[in-house]
């Protein structure tokens, strides 16, 4: 919202006309410039009473006042609007394009213009820098003339971010601006988020921002979280029209990958007979993953369930923390128990997520036929009865 500059700002004029207007008791005259809500508000103080009949007053950009003004209401600009409640006041409303001649007419010995308001159309007269004149017409001179001081200096702010970054997740994100700084005179001046801008060519701040309002005091709105730059800009204007603006940049960071890649391992053989030699195995590894084209692997772990196991001793052409998909395992039982062994394969993905998984080769006792098994037992038989015998 607009707000206008509150200053205050006195000037000792000068007289053209020295000796003219110390007869008339000019002396000492002061003009005080007031900005308030209709304009910049213009009293002059006046310590030796003069009357003054008829006065011109005219206000404009130009750098000085008219030589011969013009009295005839008549040909006052179109736009002027004009009042003197009780021979105290004048309110005069121009446009932009010059000066504005006005004839007030006192009311009488003890009356004299005591004030008077300038209203731009842009509502923000301290816009145009200027000059104020009175001239006192039956006299036929300028009694003073005053230049009207105008604000020049621009609002000093500097604008924060909240948050500065965030992750492209493809949601939206609420992001906070804060404006700091401040202006020499006025205390509330107008801010308007002027622009959003991306560093992508197909950015759309139709679709990736939500509830901004351009040309308002928006402070608060949301992001697509897509990876990019953001520039946010704000304008911020004061009373009398000097703009300044503040800038900040928003990083929209490429997404974190947090999913790991899958795996899965297949061994062959997954049994193997004893022999107490060692047998190849080998390992068919499938690894994918989302973001990274090229996930790795490597074999973390071979172990066994056996009491005695030695890594050293039971495997043989395995290399730990490499992609080793081929070694050879001792084919080897523990007494009387089966062997088994744990084989542990890991995948990892360029952001460093990690899956592992495991599978068993197991060593077996040789299973023998039936007629093997029957053999077996006949010789059993005989050995006994040969005993018996002896």
């Amino acid at each position: 919202m607009k707000k206008t500059l509150a200053s205050i700002s006195t000037i000792l004029l000068l007289l053209s006309e020295p000796a003219q207007a110390a007869a008339d008791g000019w002396m000492n005259v002061f003009v005080t410039e007031t900005a308030g809500a209709g304009g910049s508000h213009y009293d002059y103080v006046i310590q030796n009473k003069s009357d003054l009949p008829i006065t011109a007053i005219e206000w404009g950009r130009r750098s000085g006042c008219l030589g011969d003004p013009v009295l005839d209401p008549a040909q006052l600009d179109a736009s002027t609007s004009f009042k003197a409640p009780a021979g105290f006041g004048a309110s005069l409303k121009s446009g932009e394009s010059g000066g504005v001649l006005v004839r007030f007419e006192g009311q009488g010995a003890g009356h004299q213009l005591t004030g008077f308001t300038l209203v731009g159309k842009s509502n923000n007269p301290l816009l145009n820098a200027g000059f104020v004149c009175i001239y006192r017409t039956d006299a036929k001179v300028w009694q003073y003339k005053a230049p009207i001081l105008h604000d020049t200096q621009v609002p000093l702010y500097k604008l924060s971010l909240s948050p500065l970054s965030f992750e492209g997740d493809g949601a939206f994100h609420v992001i906070t601006a804060t404006l700091s700084g401040s202006d020499d005179q006025d205390t509330l001046p107008e801010v308007k988020l002027t622009s959003i801008r991306s560093s992508r060519s197909d950015f759309s701040i139709g679709s990736e921002v939500k509830e901004a309002s351009i040309g308002t005091d928006d402070r608060s709105f949301q992001i697509l979280g897509k990876p990019e730059t953001l520039t946010v800009e704000y304008q911020i204007t004061d009373a009398a029209g000097n703009q300044g603006f503040a800038s900040a940049t928003l990083t929209v960071t490429q997404p974190v990958d947090r999913t790991p890649p899958t795996l899965s391992v297949a061994l062959s053989p997954v049994t193997i007979k004893v022999s107490n030699k060692f047998e190849t195995v080998n390992a068919t590894l499938t690894l994918k993953d989302l973001v990274d084209k090229a996930p790795t692997a490597k074999l973390v772990s071979i172990i066994s369930d056996a009491n005695d196991f030695s890594f050293a001793k039971d495997v043989a052409n395995a290399t730990l923390g490499k992609d080793d998909r081929s070694f050879r395992l001792l084919a080897k039982r523990t007494g009387n128990k089966d062997r088994v062994y744990k084989i542990t394969y890991e995948a990892s993905d360029a952001a460093g997520n990690k899956t592992s998984v495991t599978q068993t080769v197991t060593v077996v006792a040789e299973q023998k036929s039936q007629l093997q098994h029957l053999i077996d037992l006949l010789l059993d038989l005989l050995r006994r009865l040969l005993a018996l015998f002896h």
